[in-house]
């Protein structure tokens, strides 16, 4: 065959391939392809989906929102629809769909315009409104279906191509007109965690207004903020309401020592290293006086100070003698709850860790402190009964100091994972929606699987743990809640509090793993370190610190905000910043240093000694709220021998003169430097440097003197005899006549 022939041969192969894809493919159904690989052009923020779960009565599905050129061209043409896949009948399929959006190709909307010209940087309205039945999305039947809100447009430098989509989960109890499910109604609680995204403080110094490294706080405690939305939500739909009783407030004490502060009046930094007053203050007491009514009365624990991440406390803790007192003090945040939020009292003896599990040494030190109860990743559980992944179960090997067993208590880790993932990516594309947008859809979808459709696990309890730092909407928030109250009248969840579901039978016994993945996991070790060396010296600082008898401070008040400075840099938050650790770190470090630079010597600069014994004059001040005890010490110079001094007390803001004696062997102009330390030789402020100047001779050269000049007096003595001798006559001769 020669070349011209095949180039013909292969030519005509080509056509025919062609032209039987274009017969083979049904008319009607082009649809955009999504662009994978890149950023998408398009935001898509939708704020309301109606209904949020199906129940029968409903005939439409509406979707409203926005989209947002964030591109730097123009897009044309942008169109819009709903798209559903099939139901998902078990909870591994569910768990896949939450990890990667399956094709939602079974029904579909007509594509609709949302905008012909949307230039860069601009915004639209969406909004769609489709049928339910079979006019549009054809739901026939209960289950969880996958949904795709799939938005299209033409971007200036490419084709027609899927530029942003919302992958969710929508519950159907029944379709239009039909009637619901049979429900199971699984016994239900949750934990709510408020706490603020990340540690803010630079510096709260017990006498000296707070300091904050921004003032975003302040945003978030305002009407709009996300700590706002957490409590005004379930003041909204958590009081005297179904579920009021399942919602146990998981607070972090850290939150509350810095709100406290902030609305007595704080400060901010500025990147010039000035600051400015904080404009949060009034936000910070009126978020405190919410919050103390909503937890009045309900379930409360307390979460380690900061978020404290408690394995990497302990496996750094360089004694190995027990726990440390920083993870101690991390611990001990239901005195802060109960001062801050009287008269609530916070129930003791649980653990939320971050990560959901925990090392052995670490389950062992905290069950030694009274706390026997841990809500876990049922993963991490090494044996459990697949019927009933969520029961409690006995820890082997494990006894609190009383003698009782130590429960581990799965939490519901498909409706945790849930609400961890509100969306995932469409298939072939990075478009995906806004992370906020209807952001507990998924988690609201899980809980209906399990009150309706789930097979396995049927009646254990669940336990509903959001992510730790939940970033929902107070829309979403209440839309959540107002859902779950909806599944309690429905019967599809019965509400339990936190304190009975603990109570509940165990289902066995097992172990929490630990694995090298979550030894890798926490604050990173390096920064655990520092901060453990940080504390090392303030206790050294609080052992040099004396009771004020005036305003009746301790010691321990003293430097309990630097060891609360240093478990800031381990919160848990860290563990995905691990910069953020070591800047923390170093925070805690200046904390110290701030404190220890209030403790100076002074003198006068120059100073002339007129005799060997002549003292050192040298003025002591301290700036800190309570006494402390200093050592003074003298640099080494030579000629310059001070006395053994004694510890000198310095009262609280205040200052002493002292004369210390020394003796001068030398005379001349030499510097001497004066520091303070602790009684243990810990460095307080910065030395002070004085001139000498010393007129006085040592005894060696008095000595050398003295004898010079007797040595000079006997020469003077000896030339006058032999001068006067040689005048003298002569006995032994007669003059001559």
């Amino acid at each position: 065959m020669t070349p011209l022939v095949r180039r013909a041969y292969s030519a005509v192969l080509v056509t025919l391939v062609v032209l039987a894809s274009m017969t083979l493919a049904p008319l009607g159904t082009a649809t955009a392809q999504p662009i994978s690989g890149i950023e998408s052009k398009l935001q898509l923020d939708v704020n309301e989906l109606t209904p949020r779960v199906v129940t029968g009565s409903e005939q439409t599905l509406a979707v409203r929102g926005t989209v947002t050129n964030t591109s730097n061209s123009t897009i044309n043409n942008i169109t819009a629809r709903v798209q559903l896949g099939d139901p998902q009948s078990s909870e591994s399929a569910l768990r896949g769909v939450l990890g990667e959006a399956p094709p939602t190709d079974t029904a579909r909307s007509e594509f609709e315009t949302v905008v012909e010209t949307l230039p860069p940087g601009q915004s639209a309205q969406l909004e769609l409104v489709v049928p339910l039945g079979p006019e549009a999305l054809q739901i026939t039947q209960p289950g969880v279906y996958p949904l795709l809100v799939n938005v299209n447009g033409t971007p200036q430098d490419s084709g027609d191509a899927r530029l942003a989509a919302l992958n969710t989960l929508l519950p159907v109890l029944a379709p239009p007109g039909g009637q619901p499910v049979p429900p199971t109604s699984v016994p239900t609680s949750m934990l709510w965690p408020i706490m603020d995204s990340k540690p803010r403080v630079v510096s709260d110094a017990v006498d000296r207004p707070l300091v904050l490294s921004d003032d975003r706080l302040a945003d978030s405690l305002a009407p709009g903020g996300r700590l706002y939305g957490l409590v005004a939500a379930v003041r909204a739909e958590a009081t005297d309401t179904p579920i009021s009783s399942a919602l146990c407030l998981a607070i972090d004490p850290e939150l509350l020592d810095t709100v406290s502060a902030m609305a007595n009046g704080y400060r901010v930094n500025r990147q010039d290293g000035g600051s400015d007053a904080g404009r949060g203050s009034a936000a910070a007491n009126q978020w405190l006086a919410d919050l103390r009514e909503v937890a009045d009365g309900r379930c409360v624990i307390a979460l380690p100070y900061a978020d404290a991440d408690l394995a990497a406390l302990t496996s750094a803790n360089p004694k190995q003698d027990g726990m440390s007192s920083l993870a101690r003090l991390a611990l001990a945040g239901s005195e802060i709850i109960n001062e801050v939020l009287a008269p609530v009292q916070p129930i003791g003896g649980v653990a939320w860790p971050a990560g959901g599990t925990l090392d052995d040494h670490t389950m062992r030190e905290l069950t030694e402190l009274g706390i026997n109860k841990f809500v876990v990743d049922p993963a991490k559980l090494r044996t459990v009964d697949p019927n009933r992944e969520s029961a409690p179960m006995n820890l082997s090997g494990m006894r609190s100091p009383t003698g009782e067993g130590v429960t581990a208590l799965p939490y519901d880790s498909l409706v945790a994972s849930a609400l961890l993932r509100p969306s995932a990516p469409a298939a072939g594309t990075t478009a995906t929606a806004s992370p906020r947008s209807v952001s507990t859809q998924n988690g609201l979808a899980a809980l209906a699987f399990r009150g309706a459709f789930a097979t396995e696990d049927q009646g254990s309890p669940v336990l509903v743990t959001p992510p730790r730092r939940w970033a929902a909407t107070e829309t979403e928030l209440r839309t959540f809640l107002s859902t779950l109250n909806s599944f309690a009248e429905r019967g599809m969840v019965r509400p339990v509090g936190f304190q009975e579901m603990l109570a509940t039978p165990t289902a066995g016994t097992t172990e929490l793993d630990y694995t090298a993945e979550d030894t890798a996991s926490q604050v990173p070790a390096a920064a655990v370190e520092s901060v453990f060396e940080t504390n090392i010296r303030t206790g050294d600082l609080q052992s040099a610190l004396r009771r004020d008898t005036v305003e009746q401070l301790q010691p321990a008040e003293v430097v309990e905000p630097v060891r609360h400075a240093l478990l800031r840099a381990t919160s848990s938050v860290w563990r995905e910043h691990p910069q953020g650790a070591d800047q923390s770190a170093r925070t805690g470090e200046r904390h110290l240093d701030g404190l220890t630079d209030r403790v100076t010597a002074a003198t006068s600069g120059q100073i002339s000694l007129a005799s060997g014994d002549s003292p050192l004059p040298v003025s002591l001040q301290n700036e800190l709220p309570v006494p402390i005890a200093v050592r003074v010490t003298f640099s080494e110079v030579p000629g310059l021998r001070p006395d053994p001094t004694e510890l000198q007390r310095i009262p609280a803001n205040s200052g002493v003169s002292r004369l210390f004696p020394a003796e001068v062997t030398r005379s001349g102009r030499f510097s001497v430097d004066v520091s303070l330390t602790t009684p243990s030789g810990g460095e307080l402020g910065p030395a002070a440097r004085f001139e000498l100047a010393s007129s006085h001779y040592g005894g060696i050269m008095l000595v050398v003197t003295g004898t010079a000049g007797a040595a000079l007096v006997l020469l003077v003595g000896l030339r006058i005899y032999r001068r006067m001798r040689s005048d003298r006559p002569n006995d032994g001769q007669q003059e001559r006549p």
